[in-house]
Order: structure tokens, then sequence, then C-alpha cells
């Protein structure tokens, strides 16, 4: 074994034995009833193999050796404390408390990165409940067992936390500082990491190694024959590591070390693959130098990979100076696509494209290593799925529905006709070589070391950085949306369509859902937002672990799932409620009573807190408003109003929707969203007094914060008359919105942004210059408004709902996101 940065020594010899999933019981592993630890390798504390569906593991963070560091979280081997109550077992209370409480801690900052950060949750650690460490156990084993699963669960989350912040782009750019100082104070984080197991002839493609020794994550390999007969992996060469001197000047030495002719090769070697161990100067034998200008864009971003799309807004005149590609044709309507090869750069940028891209143009990321882990998941090789270097596409045996996607990968298309091409110059300039033999770390990177306290400090980082928009500013739709690491840039060239996925490796009846849900719900909703959300670093990351979707009306959920599926910037569930939210859409977030004590009740002085309880008694009425004259009316309006949004449950109006959404936030602020995201009010948690989920057929207990009909007249400005016909309002209520506005379909739009910024206005002149209205007013009133552009051209009924939703069932997607536990629904489905 050989170790990079780490004790080789340290390597279980066993560890053979368990390279694949297939080798261990997964289902039930064995483990020890003293402590819990796995008979087999424990992923939490041993050198583990790298796994490519959780990357971030070998950044999970291990004890100082020089220290005597006793927390539980890095010592498996340590039992859990436990006690006797009535011939059963639980965790001691105070150990289980501690176990919550590093729990929360890490997974709540998990929670926050994703808020903002565009990974979803299939690229975080797994969902684990840790309430049941509260639980009565029968046996020793069953409670060490948990036990142990619980502080695994929390190295798994830290171990996150220190890969994302080192490996991933635009972390600065994109998350709070207030969370990435709150990463920092972690504990752990400055610990040294586990490491990787490696086998570098089948693992090559994936593999990462100067990110991971730049960060000092310990790698071990075997030097085995494979390796030995391959000059690709000339760079490992244990003979030349031993040549190098180390980060602190020390030699490593290998006894029978010559400088023979195996030696000079090796080294010689080292200069003709990259980082990534692929070839450079690596000339493709089919390529061309133009493509049409309505072709499919596409990139290959490494050796192996599967292809991905070319973001809308990048401008593939740039890729196309830069990097070789291949023109095919797609399909019988001679749709034509272009596929670049970033790894195989053209001669003139060969130079910098070892660790950089190549530039700072649009779509790049500025260092590859992080580009490398962005996308490793999604798009990297493994054994079940191969794709062809040159296409991209797949070439390993695949479920019957995903074989559609094959191509031959042997037909090359001939270049188009003149008049359709678009000229790219041609390569220049040459690589020289060097036989010398570069440090590990210089032939693994071009940037140098950082410092010990890198992760720690946030700086020395090894890129500059550029002023960029954050992550939410992708939300917005009035434009192609943009992804995290592209830059905005004008075209070079005429337009072309929406560049679609790239194949999925998905039964194709979702695609047809998502597809048909694209051209079925579009003309139902708005691209562009009246506002912008903002302080999402405010809301109540365990309303996304313990929340439940409450949504009755089947054609919000409609339309929160084409947010959910039909843009490519949508990867969390809470962009999809922050779209909601955005569009006055109705819906709430249901808590269950055993998870109230997440959801804490702010506390108030002595007369607040008998005001507040005096409202939630069951003899508590709403005085209805009164007019003598149009000032004293406003007044009264506007100190009832201050008065309504104080109240703990007021942020319920954000959930209803509509123009109640609108004209509770108008007149408190967006802070009243803020806290309709921190989940349910006292109302829920400590008066039992809002609404829950009993009249429902299924029923998950849920309680949610709720406003009477009382207080929905009040936010209107209702007058109330014995003659419903007399009966006015201060603003046109939902009900006479949706009888007799046209711009009304159940979504927020600009022009009913202008009506009731206009009522507002004229409510807020001294003196007022507006009178509350009867229906038959505000008919008349906004008829003139519909003499404008419409909203859209159809309302969608629930006929129209239906019809949609029940596709889902064939496309085996949630039936339903009514009553749906928010962690389980994974964005896009």
């Amino acid at each position: 074994w050989i170790g990079l940065g780490g004790d080789a020594s340290k390597v279980q010899s066993n560890c053979i034995f368990y390279k694949t999933k297939s080798d261990r019981n997964s289902s039930k592993p064995s483990f020890s009833e003293h402590n819990g630890r796995f008979f087999e390798m424990d992923w939490a504390c041993d050198i583990d193999w790298f796994d490519e569906v959780f990357p971030w593991r070998g950044w999970i963070p291990t004890s100082l050796e020089d220290t005597v560091d006793r927390s539980w979280r890095y010592n498996l081997e340590d039992p859990t404390p436990m006690k006797e109550r009535d011939g059963a077992l639980l965790v001691e209370t105070s150990y289980a408390m501690g176990l919550k409480r590093d729990f929360f801690i890490a997974d709540e900052l998990v929670t926050s990165v994703l808020r903002f950060y565009p990974l979803t949750d299939k690229d975080a650690p797994p969902f684990f409940d840790v309430s049941r460490i509260d639980d009565i156990y029968e046996t020793t084993g069953s409670l060490q067992a948990f036990a142990a699963a619980t502080k695994r669960a929390v190295l798994d989350r830290v171990g996150w936390l220190r890969w994302w912040t080192a490996a991933m782009p635009e972390v600065d750019a994109t998350v709070p500082s207030s969370i990435l100082e709150r990463i920092r104070k972690l504990k752990g984080i400055d610990y040294p990491s586990r490491g990787y197991l490696i086998e570098v002839h089948r693992m090559w493609k994936q593999l990462n190694l100067a990110l991971w020794v730049r960060h000092r994550v310990p790698v071990y390999y075997s030097w085995s024959a494979e390796e030995r007969l391959d000059e690709r992996f000339s760079k490992l060469n244990p003979k030349l590591i031993a040549a190098d001197s180390g980060v602190d000047g020390d030699k490593v030495v290998i006894e029978d070390i010559l400088i023979d002719d195996g030696w000079r090769r090796a080294s010689a070697s080292t200069w003709k693959y990259d980082p990534f161990l692929q070839r450079r100067d690596s000339i493709p034998i089919t390529f061309h130098l133009s493509y049409e200008s309505d072709s499919r864009i596409y990139i290959i971003d490494f050796q192996g990979w599967q292809r991905r799309a070319l973001p809308e807004n990048d401008d593939p005149a740039y890729y196309a100076e830069r990097y070789f590609f291949l023109v095919r044709n797609e399909d019988h309507q001679g749709m034509s696509s272009v596929t670049f090869w970033r790894w195989r750069p053209r001669k003139e940028f060969i130079a910098g494209s070892s660790l950089r891209t190549g530039g700072s143009g649009p779509g790049e990321c500025d260092n590859l290593e992080n580009l490398r882990e962005m996308y490793r998941m999604e798009y990297a090789p493994r054994e079940d799925r191969q794709f062809d270097e040159e296409s991209g596409l797949p070439i390993s045996p695949l479920p019957p529905t995903s074989r559609v996607w094959y191509i031959p990968t042997s037909f090359y298309p001939p270049s188009p006709p003149a008049d359709k091409q678009v000229q790219v110059p041609s390569p220049q300039g040459s690589r020289g070589s060097s036989v010398e033999s570069p440090s590990l770390l210089s032939r693994l990177s071009e940037f140098p070391l950082p410092d010990h306290g890198n992760l720690q400090s946030g700086e020395g980082r090894s890129r500059e950085r550029t002023s960029r928009p954050l992550v939410r500013d992708s939300r917005r739709f009035g434009s192609p949306a943009p992804k995290l690491l592209a830059r905005i840039s004008s075209r070079s060239r005429s337009p072309r369509r929406l560049i679609g996925p790239s194949p999925p490796n998905q039964p194709l009846r979702g695609t047809e859902y998502k597809s048909g849900l694209r051209a079925s719900a579009s003309i139902y909703t708005y691209l562009q937002p009246t506002f912008s959300v903002a302080h999402l670093d405010a809301w109540n990351g365990n309303l996304f672990l313990h929340g439940v979707l409450i949504v009755p009306d089947k054609r919000v959920e409609v339309r929160m799932r084409y947010f959910a599926n039909c843009f490519p910037a949508t990867k969390h569930i809470c962009t999809v409620l922050t779209i909601a939210i955005e569009h006055r859409q109705a819906f709430q977030i249901g808590i269950r009573p055993s998870d109230f004590k997440f959801f804490p009740a702010r506390t108030h002085a002595g007369s607040n807190s008998a005001m507040i309880a005096a409202q939630y008694s069951s003899d508590f009425i709403e005085p209805p408003l009164v007019y003598h004259s149009l000032a004293s009316y406003i007044a009264l309006y506007s100190g009832r109003m201050a008065d309504l949004l104080a109240r703990p449950h007021a942020r319920a109006f954000i959930g209803m929707g509509g123009a109640c959404s609108w004209v509770a936030q108008r007149w408190s602020g967006e802070a009243l969203i803020e806290d309709f995201m921190s989940g349910p009010s006292a109302q829920t948690t400590v008066y039992f007094r809002g609404a829950n989920d009993a009249t429902y057929a299924k029923r998950s207990g849920v309680h949610w914060d709720r406003v009477s009909a009382q207080e929905i007249d009040l936010l209107f400005g209702c007058l109330p008359h014995v003659d419903s016909s007399q009966i006015r309002w201060l603003y046109p209520p939902p009900h006479v919105l949706e009888a007799h506005s046209d711009h009304w379909s159940g979504e927020w739009n600009a022009t009913l942004e202008s009506i009731f910024c206009f009522i507002t206005e004229k409510i807020h002149l001294n003196p007022p210059e507006t009178e509350p209205k009867t229906k038959a007013q505000w008919k008349k009133f906004l008829r003139t408004y519909n003499r404008g552009p419409l909203a859209t051209s159809t309302r969608m009924t629930s006929e129209d709902a239906d019809t949609i939703l029940g596709t889902l069932r064939s496309a085996r997607l949630h039936h339903t996101w009514n009553l749906a536990p928010i962690n389980t629904l994974y964005i896009p489905e």
C-alpha cells in the first residue's frame, strides 16, 4: 500500500474483501454489541473505499493523534452510557441530549447550505431520525447500534460540510457569511481527514487526486501490475514519490530505489498526463471545425464522462476556440448536435488547461477540481454505466426503457454546407516536453499548498473570485435560468432553441411526463414573479426535516410541480416553496405535535402574553370595523391592521396566497414571510387553536396556523351590512377577484400588483382618496383593468388539474404532494 498524506500501516488487511457494496452485508451489517461498531469496515472511522454515491466520506474528521480527544463523535470504540427503567434500556439522558444537540447543529448547517447552493438532497447525507435515541430498547446491542448510527450520522454531516467548503465552487458568493462562520466554528472542521482507499486502474476516471492532496485528505492505493504497466499512472509511481521532498522537507525512503531506465521512463511520462490522468495533446482522430448554428450543444468535461447540455446562456464560440468538438446527427429530422471535449483542449490552450478551465468565459468554473466535484455524481462513469468518449452517450447495457437513448458511435456525419457553418480559428502553437521529475503536488496541480488553517479561515483560496449574483438569483425566470457557474454573456450568433438536458438514465415514462407537464402547465402560469423573497437564511431548517406540505388546491400543486420539474435551476424543495410564495400560491406546512419542540414559541412580556392568551380563548370575538367618516375609518383600519398583523398566527396569511398574502405582506413587511417559514406559532404549538388534517381522508396528525373568517374580513377592510349586496371592502377580497377579475387566474401577476399598489397609494394619501366599495362597485372598477392585456389565455380548472396530475401514477412519481413529508420530496422528481 502507498499512502499519500497518511500512514499506510493503518489500512486494514482485509479491506480488499470489501471493495464494493455487494461485498458487504449492507442490509444487516454485523456489529459489536459492546459499542455498535461494524465488524466489517466502518466507514465512519476506518479508512474506507472511495464511494461515488457518498464522495464526501473521505473528508470525515478523525481525532488528532497528538491529543486525547474523548469527544463521543470520534470514539466509536467507547460504548454509549445507558440506564435501566422498568426492565428496559435507555440512553443516559444527558448523553442523549448531547447526541441530539450535535446532530441538529450539523444537520441544520447542511440544510441551510442546501437552501442557497444548487445541490439536491440526493447530493447530501441521507435522512436520519435522531429522535429514536429517546426510544426504549430491549437489548444492549440494539441500543448501542442506534447510538453508533447517530454518531455516524453526525460524522457524515461534518464530513459533508468539510468537503463542500473545500470542493464546491462559489461558496462565499452564494451562501451567507453567517452560515459559513458557523461551519468554520464547528468542532472537528479542522481535524485530519479519514481519507480514501482507491483502486487506481479501476477508479481513475472518478478520482480528484489534486484536490485531495491539496487539502491533506489521505489517499491509499496499491501499486500492482495494472498500475506499473500503464504509463498513465506514472505520476503515482512510488519511486518518484520517494524522490520528492515532503511538505516539511523530509524524505520518503524506499530501500531498493535505483535511478534506472524504468525510473527515467516514469519521470518522462509524468508530463504526458494532466492531473486527472488524461492524456495531454490528445488530438482526436475524428473532429470538426464548424457546426450549424441551430445545433444542440453539449460538453464532455472529463475523459469517459457523460455529456451534459451547455447552459443556454453560454456562448458556444467560446468553447469552439478552446476545445475540439464533434458534430453528430441526432434524429431523422436532421437535427445535429455539437459535443465539445473539454478534456481535449486545442494546443494553444493546453499550457493553461491542466487545472484551470482555460479562462473566465461564460459557464466556466475557475478550477477544474471544483468542476469535477460539482458534476461527478451525475455525469462520471461507474462500473454499471460507461459512456463513449467521443459522443458522451451510454455504451453499457441499460434497462430496456433507457436503451432508446443509445446512438451508434461509429457514425460521424460530414461537415454541413458552407452557408450554414460557423467558422472557428484553426489550432496553432505547440507544447514542449520535460523529463524532469516534478514534486508530487506539482505533478497533480499547478497551485501552491494551502496553509494549515485554510479550511478554517477561508483564506488562501487557490483562485481569484469574480463578482457574481447569488444563487437565489438563478430562480428568476424572465430569461433562461442561469446556473451557478454560468456568467451571462451576449450571443455571437443567432438564437437557438432551448437545449434539453443530457440523456437521462430514468425511465422514459418520467421523461414523457415532464415533457407533457411542460406543455400542459406552462399556459397557466407566469415566468416572472412580482417580487423576490430575501433573507432565506432566516428560515427554520427544521421545517424541511419535520414539515408536512399541505396543498389542498390541485391547481396550486400543478404549478408547484411545474416549477419543480421544468426548470433546470430548481434543485431543492426550498426553491419550489420560494417560487410559490413569490407567485402568491396557497399552501401551508403542518407539524406533528411530537415535533413542536423544534419550533419554540416566542416569549412575550407579561401584558402581551395575557393579550395573546385572550386572543386564543374560545370566547374571543373580533369586533367589526365601523364607518363614521373616511378619515376615521382609514385611521381605525390602520390601527386594527397593526394589531392583527402583530398576532403570532398572522403568518398564516402568507400561506393563503393571492390577495391575502399581498395585503398582509404590504402592511407588515417581509418579516411575515420569515415568520411563515419559521414554523407554526404559539397558536398551534402552545394553545392548540390552529388547523389540522382531521377532516382529510389520509391523516398524518399534523397541525398548522390558521386565521378566522373575521380576521380575513378585517384584512380587506370589510364593513358588514345586513344586506349582503351592501357589504363594502377597502380592498377587493378573494371571491370578488375570482368572479370579476380576468387577471386573477390563481396566480399573482404584474397587473394585479399595479391594481393593489394603486389602491394602497390612495389609502395612504392625506386625506385618503379611496372609499370602501360594494361587490358591484368593485366589479365596475376591475372591468376597467379587464380591458387591458389579459393574464393568461386560459384559466386552470379543477378538471384540468386532475388531468395533468393523473399522469403521475404511470410516471411512478408522488401521486400527490398534499400531506407529503417535505423531506421525501426530491427535486426534480
